[in-house]
């Protein structure tokens, strides 16, 4: 995570955070006045990379002398994000379970399609997530909600019970999530450009953010391409499983093939 004296940046995977973090330090070295740390935290969202050191720290993770700062953080369509994680490929390096169960489960392991990808994250990567906060116990809900309620929630365990206890109700969300300021990556060069204004940087240092190319991006990186990958069965699918994130951001919302914007 990013600390300043304005905010902290809590850094969600695969959401554009490698291009913000990146932003905010070279903004930040222009003012060596203020305040700016770069924080690494032990992993504690997969219990495959549990305890390693990581630039995704967690809202509870976040330090006790910084707790009453500003939250920032990044959000992205799940049917975008979904395709990502697969493209990026993070996944063949880092097996979920073991490889030689994979195969078993999967005859072309690590040649698989993107459907058989989420049905891997569904039987593996779900269980992994859900260990790392202490969950033994299957909650009906996307691997993209579950590394959401890990990231932002207060408390994930406390999180998740309720969750499975009561399913998704809307007066819950208050109680289990901070007030956080979310940016899109569908729009992050302008919406990052605008809230380091609003925190009074000069609009002249701030210029070159408006022509920056996205970092660290999946092979297909096109995102008017990846709607491709989806049928109306997934459609449907991630509709239902991540029906938490369009509570949250009834923009994403979709009950068909629509493009992003």
């Amino acid at each position: 995570m990013i600390i300043t004296d304005d905010f902290v940046l809590i850094n969600f995977p695969k959401t554009g955070s490698t291009f913000a973090r990146n932003i905010i330090k070279t903004i930040y070295e222009k003012y060596p006045n203020k305040y700016f740390y770069e924080y690494f935290a032990p992993f504690i969202v997969d219990i495959k990379l549990f305890g390693l050191n990581s630039q995704h720290g967690t809202v509870q993770q976040i330090p006790d002398d910084h707790k009453s700062k500003k939250i920032i953080s990044i959000t992205r369509n799940p049917f975008s994000r979904y395709v990502s994680l697969y493209t990026f490929g993070w996944w063949k390096d880092h097996p979920q379970t073991e490889p030689d169960i994979l195969k078993r489960d999967f005859t072309n392991y690590p040649d698989i399609s993107f459907f058989e990808y989420l049905q891997m994250s569904e039987k593996y990567a779900k269980k992994n997530c859900l260990l790392a906060s202490g969950i033994n116990y299957e909650i009906d809900i996307g691997i993209h909600s579950i590394q959401f309620v890990q990231y932002y929630s207060y408390d994930p365990a406390s999180a998740f019970k309720i969750i499975h206890q009561n399913g998704l109700r809307k007066k819950d969300l208050k109680v289990l999530f901070p007030k956080i300021q979310f940016l899109h990556q569908e729009n992050l060069n302008s919406e990052i450009f605008s809230f380091l204004q609003d925190l009074g940087f000069n609009e002249e240092d701030l210029q070159f953010i408006k022509t920056l190319a996205p970092m660290n991006v999946s092979r297909n990186s096109n995102k008017t391409d990846y709607w491709k990958f989806y049928d109306d069965r997934l459609i449907s699918y991630i509709n239902e499983k991540d029906k938490l994130i369009f509570e949250i951001f009834p923009e994403y919302a979709t009950n068909g093939k629509v493009p992003f914007v």
